[in-house]
């Protein structure tokens, strides 16, 4: 008798460690900004440690670098809308990413434009997003780092945090 409460004992703890373990592999992850650090060199009599961009980069806005799929609030005080890239499995080895987000009220249509290096999106009362990179992240299925240009709209109340927070300097 004592045999046969052992058996299903074993197979009940075993199940819930199977089951948390799979439970913890499964858990969404919070994309974050990169956390590379700002250039502050002061060789240059020209440069500063924002991330105004230099006629050398070839961006007039703003020089960024994001994590695939971490969303960017280029409005102040992190108002929608918001942005982030996104490359489907098949794309991940390739030089494309799409450009998606928006929140479709008042001038902030949504948008989801397919880019390629080079390639801008322009969104209405937001600005222009230009592709200018794709780093692979660290292992195959990591979210890959997407450097871009980002030149606001002159009417739009830019979030200079956010600017900071995604700087590529």
């Amino acid at each position: 008798m004592t045999h046969t409460l052992r058996q299903p004992l074993y197979t009940v703890a075993a199940t819930c460690v199977g089951l948390s373990l799979l439970l913890a592999a499964c858990a969404p992850t919070t994309h974050q900004a990169d956390p590379t650090p700002t250039s502050t060199s002061t060789s240059t009599p020209t440069s500063t440690s924002t991330s105004t961009p230099t006629a050398t980069d070839g961006c007039a806005g703003y020089l960024l670098k994001a994590q695939e799929e971490a969303l960017v609030r280029p409005r102040a005080a992190n108002t929608d809308p918001a942005y982030y890239f996104y490359s489907s499995p098949d794309d991940r080895n390739q030089e494309r990413t799409s450009l998606k987000g928006g929140n479709g009220q008042g001038p902030y249509s949504w948008v989801n434009a397919d880019l390629t290096i080079g390639k801008s999106a322009v969104v209405d009362s937001v600005g222009t997003f230009t592709l200018l990179a794709i780093t692979p992240g660290a292992r195959e299925y990591n979210p890959r780092f997407i450097t871009f240009c980002f030149e606001p709209d002159p009417s739009l109340d830019l979030n200079k945090e956010e600017m900071k927070k995604f700087s590529a300097r």
